[in-house]
Parts: structure tokens; sequence; C-alpha cells
């Protein structure tokens, strides 16, 4: 009698009981499967009631919204596999359950506006009950030793350790681009080329003027430039090799050392377009520009030359032929 108080029996446990860290280990995954997901199958794959929250409550564009999304799921991922506690194993359980029913709930609203399947948000929805009941779980071991010393890191290590693993997988998956949906598939292996129009991309950067540089159209499609500017304020020059008054811009007023980057950022002809005679010109003079060209195929539709200004990986400033004046010494 005395034995069965100290050591209580262990048969009315559940089963599937597991180890904290390992019940971890497994939310950890669930969230960063439905990360990778989200930014395989592009932004509007992102909770929308999250999204739309970050719109409302911080004035962020749609794309902004999503990228915190998405690194909130990985940053809550990584907290996870830190802490190995059960309570962080709840949160987390918890904040996917929560997310993934106001998915289901807005699917189902008839309000909603959306034509969108709610089968992904109701299996995110079942997984996320089932890790909460494996979070709720004790092990054999916590039970017949509910008082045993604590192994590991202590609670107060153990928030620590959560927070920074969640502050650096927040920073280095803040800036991760989402898959374009629209874009064409890779050819198979071996097939013949298929000849077809040129795809037309306008990169008119007048819109997004004072807007976040990674969010413009032309950080899009060469995210070198994200990288180039993050700690470092610079000039971007589009241009066509081809553009005489190209040429004169950069000899007017990139000649000289100048204490921002320059990056000179080249327009390659479009699939089936034919070059015109005296394209074999030499390249272009520029003092210590880095040359950069944009993906050979599309028809890049610009107003060149174009100049722009990143400050503090902000668009600061934005000129073309059309007007303003984004050169040294300026006062845009």
């Amino acid at each position: 009698m005395g034995a069965e108080a100290i050591n209580p029996p262990t048969k009315g446990l559940c089963p599937l009981r597991l180890h904290p860290r390992l019940t971890a280990v497994a939310i950890a995954l669930f969230l960063a499967a439905c990360g990778a997901w989200q930014l395989a199958e592009g932004e509007a794959r992102a909770p929308a009631p999250l999204r739309e929250v970050g719109v409302a409550l911080f004035s962020w564009s749609p794309a902004t919204a999503a990228r915190a999304v998405v690194a909130i799921e990985f940053a809550l991922a990584a907290a996870v596999l830190a802490a190995g506690t059960r309570f962080m194993n709840l949160v987390a359980a918890g904040a996917a359950a929560f997310a993934a029913l106001a998915c289901v709930s807005r699917g189902l609203s008839p309000a909603s506006g959306e034509d969108s399947s709610v089968l992904v948000p109701i299996a995110a929805l079942a997984l996320s009950a089932g890790l909460i009941f494996l979070a709720t779980q004790k092990s054999e071991a916590e039970a017949r030793a509910p008082r045993a010393r604590r192994v590991g890191l202590s609670p107060a290590w153990s928030a620590l350790a959560a927070l920074a693993a969640a502050t650096a997988s927040a920073h280095f998956t803040a800036d991760i681009p989402f898959r374009d949906p629209n874009a064409a598939p890779p050819p198979a292996p071996g097939a013949a080329p298929v000849r077809e129009a040129a795809t037309r991309i306008d990169l008119d950067m007048r819109p997004y003027d004072g807007a976040r540089f990674a969010d413009t159209p032309l950080a899009k499609y060469l995210p070198v430039l994200v990288e180039r500017t993050r700690d470092r304020d610079a000039y971007i020059v589009v241009y066509s090799p081809s553009c005489g008054t190209c040429r004169t811009l950069f000899i007017d007023n990139f000649l000289v050392p100048l204490d921002d980057l320059v990056l000179a950022v080249a327009i390659p002809l479009a699939d089936g377009a034919v070059a015109a005679a005296g394209d074999g010109e030499p390249p272009i003079e520029c003092y210590d520009c880095e040359m950069i060209s944009l993906p050979a195929g599309p028809a890049w539709i610009v107003a060149q030359p174009m100049v722009l200004k990143v400050e503090n990986g902000k668009l600061v400033c934005v000129s073309d032929r059309f007007g303003g004046n984004c050169l040294p010494g300026s006062s845009e």
C-alpha cells in the first residue's frame, strides 16, 4: 500500500507518451514544414487572417505581412527546439491550432469572398490538436518521479535560449522570397526548346518610391541587390549596353570615387530579339562599379537609364528618362 503511494502505477498513462524534447522536435518539424510549404506555394498560402492582422495593425504591404508570418513560424520552430519544455510545446502547438482554426473559419464563411479549399487548414488543425495532446502527456519517467530534479537547462536559461533561437531564425528567414506560382516551370531535361514570345516584365519603380527596397519588383528578380544594400547606401543604375544616353550618364557621374556603393544593372536582350548593328560595344566606363545583369529571357520594360538611391534598405529616390534626379550631388 505504501509502495503504491510512493510509486503510483503508470498503466493509465497514454501509450503515446513522449519526452518533452521529442514532442518539441515533432512540433518544430510541423511548423517548419508549414513555413516551407508556404514559401514554395507563394505568399497567398500564408494564413490570410494573420496576414490581415499585419496589414491592419502595422500598415504592412500584403507581401511583407506574408513574409512576417513565415518568419514567425520558423522562429517559433527554433524556439520550441531550443526550449524543449512542455510549456513551450503547448504554446507552439496551441498557436498553430489557433491559426489553423482561424483559416478554417474564414474558408467556411460565406462573406470571405474567397473560393479556397479548407482541406489544408483542416488537416493542419487536426495535426495541431494531435500535437497538443502529445504535449499534455507525461513521460513514464516523469510519472514515476514527479519531483525528480530537472535535467538540462534551468527555466530561465531555457527561455533565453528559446528567445535567441527565435530571433536568429526570424532574422535569417524574413527575406526569403516566395516562389512565384505563375512562373513557367523549367523545361524537362533533353526537351527541345519551345520558341515563344518573350515575357514582358515591367520594372517601373516609381510606385515604390519610399518603400522598403526588398519589396520592389527589381529586388524580386535580383535578390542579390537586397543583400548588397542591406548594410550600405547605394546607387543602382539600370541600363542597356547599347544605350548611348546610359553611357554618357556613367561618364558624367560615376567616373569618380563615391562614398556610396554603385551597382550597375545591365538589361540583356530578350529571347528572340535581334541585336542591332553596333551592339557589340565595349563595357561601360564606371569607377569601382559592381556589374550585375538581369536574368536573360524576359523583355524587361525599363525607362532607361533608371537611377535608384537606396538608404538604410529603403528606396528614397527614383529617376528615369521621364523625370527625377537621383544622381550624386543632386538635392533629391
